[in-house]
Order: structure tokens, then sequence, then C-alpha cells
């Protein structure tokens, strides 16, 4: 079985997609504003709906914009990323899955092995897209569809298989 070579990227956020999720957001407040002339609602309601969602639409678009950019690497076993400009930067490893691949823009979600790693348990969403990455693009989509190596438990305790 052979894997994609090593590759090491750095993930920007793209402009299309921050425009895109401050549309869905500005699009959510507009739906919820017309929502509300329409709906006969108790006035409190329609108060703490407001209270709730406009804060909730803005706040999603205001860290998509400030979404830092994201060292990807893959070693050609493992999966590592880390914030380009954290402070105190910490590096996770795990495993990669793609959740929409549009050709030239992917959506890619990454599963940190650690549990105290940032993203555990639910993973951490990772828009991509080729604009930016030149040849970086190609070598990034073998990588993900390329099969991973598994280690072989019985070959580490298999003395038959042992070189010496």
């Amino acid at each position: 079985m052979r894997t994609a070579p090593a590759l090491q990227l750095t993930v920007r956020p793209s402009g299309p997609w921050v425009l895109g999720v401050a549309a869905l957001a500005l699009g959510t407040v507009a739906s919820l504003l017309a929502w509300l002339q329409l709906a006969p609602l108790p006035a409190g309601l329609g108060l703490v709906l407001g209270l709730v969602v406009v804060p909730a639409a803005s706040l999603i678009a205001w860290l998509e914009w400030r979404r830092p950019p994201l060292h990807l690497h893959w070693d050609g076993r493992r999966w590592h990323w880390q914030a380009a400009d954290a402070a105190r930067p910490r590096a996770c490893s795990g495993r990669v899955e793609v959740a929409a691949d549009l050709g030239r823009w992917m959506l890619l979600r990454l599963w940190p092995d650690s549990p105290g790693a940032a993203g555990a348990g639910r993973g951490l969403w990772l828009p991509v897209q080729a604009a930016g990455l030149g040849p970086g693009w190609h070598a990034l989509r073998c990588a993900l569809y390329s099969p991973t190596p598994v280690a072989d438990p019985l070959a580490a305790t298999n003395p038959a298989t042992d070189e010496r």
C-alpha cells in the first residue's frame, strides 16, 4: 500500500467563505426580523428571540472574520495542525476527513487524537480552497484521498517477522 508524500501548507481563510458566512448570518437576522413583523407573537418572545439570534449571528460572522491561518502538515502517517499566529501555539495531531468536496473548494473536519486538544470531541471545521495554495492543492488532495498506513499490531509482537 502506497501513501501520499509528506506535505506542509498554511491554510488561510478565503474571502468568499467569510463573505458567505457573513451573508448567512445577515440572512438569518433579516428573516427573523421579517418573521417577527408577520407573526403575532407575544412582545416578550420577539424581544428574547432578537436578543439571542442577533448576537449569535454576529458572533459567528466575527469569529469567521478573525479565523487565524492554520499550518497543516501530513508526515506520511499522521496529520498535524496548529494555529499560525497563536501566542502559545498548541500543535494537535489526529485524522482529517473530507466533509464536502466541490473540486476547487473543500470543507475538512479535523479530529484531534488527544482529549485535551482544541476541538476534541467535536472536531474542527476547516474550509480550504485551491486559490492561494498553488501546487499544494494537488498535494493536499493526494494526501486526503490516499490510503493511510495502518500500524500492524501483530508485526511488532511477532518474532517470525523480526529481522535480525
